[in-house]
């Protein structure tokens, strides 16, 4: 990944229809190389998916919770994990490290729908000990992008040395500078 690519994802995070013209204008490049390129970052996985970010509160659901979850045993982590997997008011799931297993980011309508979630949905699977929730009264920061200035000073010291992280001699110096 280079300079470009970085500057690319940043677009992209901001406005993910932003046309390939336009990413291509702004970058310098033709569409096609754009094309190019965000095809080989998708297939990477760089790009895991195009996608509009919702408002829960202006769709009516008002609850987020954050759920912390003790797996009794390692044997049953897999059971919960596909049992979370079938339960579309679970966002996120982290495993963690702690007094918890794992670490839930849930939203629901109501509290009453979060408490039938936790009771019905969460707690009745197997081989869960005990759970730890916190409700969210309000989310003065949060964000789906991913800091890409770090990638951008990694960038630079690669292009420093001619070295890749995996070792690899830099090939060419067709890369543009972010700043």
């Amino acid at each position: 990944m280079d300079s470009i690519d970085i500057q690319i994802l940043a677009m992209l995070q901001e406005d993910c229809k932003v046309p390939q013209v336009e990413l291509a204008r702004r970058v310098g490049l033709s569409p096609a190389s754009i094309s190019e390129r965000l095809k080989r970052l998708e297939k990477k996985g760089v790009i895991k998916a195009y996608t509009a970010i919702l408002d829960a509160g202006a769709l009516g659901v008002g609850i987020t919770a954050f759920v912390s979850v003790f797996v009794e045993h390692p044997r049953d982590e897999a059971d919960f994990l596909s049992r979370l997997s079938a339960v579309p008011e679970v966002q996120e799931c982290h495993h963690i490290t702690g007094d918890f297993s794992f670490l839930l980011k849930v939203r629901t309508r109501n509290i009453e729908t979060f408490e039938h979630l936790l009771f019905h949905d969460i707690n009745s699977i197997p081989g869960i000990k005990r759970t730890n929730t916190t409700i969210v009264l309000s989310s003065p920061k949060e964000t789906t992008l991913v800091a890409l200035e770090m990638l951008e000073a990694q960038t630079v010291d690669t292009k420093a040395t001619g070295v890749h992280e995996n070792g690899a001699q830099e090939k060419d110096d067709h890369t543009l500078n972010c700043s």
